[in-house]
């Protein structure tokens, strides 16, 4: 069900009665009171609206003013509290570091992959023994505020100065589960960057270091786009998707391994956006809109109000209010 935060104006059974028992020569029109509900409630727009129009009709009968406040309690439900068509499931972004040296006998070794995904991540780990040292950080800066525009930003930096053994790596990815409720037509641009060095001196080739990155959008066994690559690169895709469940998923890593005597530094990042726009003419989402239930309702009250006020002037006066005249 969607999820929004609404104010709902609501009238006060409280007041309404006491409007009702007045006099006719005062103006008994029921006071509207401000009920503030969580942003966090979830509603179901058929039954909200079911339940108003209940409300209403059980006033109506006992007053004609109900018809007309019914109606604006209706017109109170804001005009865009629709169901969202677009709803991130699942939040997978993660980074992981590690740091790792051997002296002879003496090693440290270092990883974090603990942080909780977020829109500010960094982790960063560093190891040393005797003069051997290497280190590793991976940031992510993202936004998954707005499922229809996501965005991200993502480093990946390792280097090490080894006398026996040593490697790092870092990686950090950003991954989500969104769902559609409606068909939307996708852009999505990234920019890639990859460096990688190393130097040692004249012996086997026991020294290696790399940068990679990875660009994806999937759901189930179909692909609308799926890159891997070791060297720098701009990438764009454009496309629709149906109604359904889709993973996009974007990664960069630096690593670096040296069995022997060695310097060696790695890096790679991504930078990237990804947008989603309602198809024209796609199949409305099954939720009804408020619009609808509210001209529904309106034409309801007016009826009800309309009986109730011939059935009041068809009703003779009673004993009581003969004798009072």
């Amino acid at each position: 069900m969607p999820q929004f935060g609404i104010e709902l104006s609501v009238l006060s059974l409280r007041n309404w009665r006491a409007a009702t028992s007045s006099t006719p020569d005062e103006k008994a029109i029921p006071r509207v009171e401000q009920v503030q509900l969580p942003r966090t409630a979830r509603f179901d727009t058929g039954g909200i609206a079911l339940a108003v129009l209940v409300v209403a009709w059980e006033g109506a009968m006992r007053h004609t003013y109900a018809a007309f406040a019914g109606t604006l309690v209706l017109l109170g439900w804001p005009a865009g509290a629709r169901a969202d068509s677009i709803s991130i499931v699942h939040d997978f972004r993660f980074m992981a570091v590690l740091a790792s040296v051997q002296d002879g006998n003496v090693s440290d070794r270092h990883t974090d992959n603990s942080q909780p995904p977020g829109d500010s991540m960094r982790s960063a780990v560093a190891a040393t023994t005797g003069t051997s040292s290497a280190s590793a950080v991976a940031t992510l800066v993202s936004s998954i505020s707005d499922p229809a525009h996501l965005s991200g930003r993502g480093t990946a930096t390792g280097q090490a100065s080894i006398n026996h053994f040593g490697d790092f790596s870092a990686s950090p990815t950003f991954a989500v589960d969104f769902h559609l409720t409606e068909p939307h037509s996708f852009t999505f641009a990234s920019t890639f960057t990859t460096s990688a060095h190393q130097m040692m001196p004249p012996g086997p080739p026991n020294v290696r270091a790399g940068a990679n990155w990875q660009a994806s959008l999937t759901s189930g066994f179909l692909t609308w786009f799926n890159r891997f690559d070791t060297g720098p690169a701009t990438v764009t895709a454009t496309g629709a998707l149906p109604i359904g469940d889709f993973h996009l998923f974007l990664d960069s890593g630096a690593t670096g391994t040296a069995f022997r005597a060695a310097t060696l530094d790695a890096a790679s990042g991504f930078d990237f956006t990804f947008d989603l726009t309602p198809m024209p003419g796609g199949t409305p989402s099954p939720t009804p809109e408020p619009a609808s239930m509210i001209l529904f309702a309106t034409g309801v009250l007016g009826a009800v109000g309309i009986r109730h006020r011939q059935s009041q002037r068809d009703t003779p006066p009673s004993d009581d209010s003969s004798r009072a005249s």
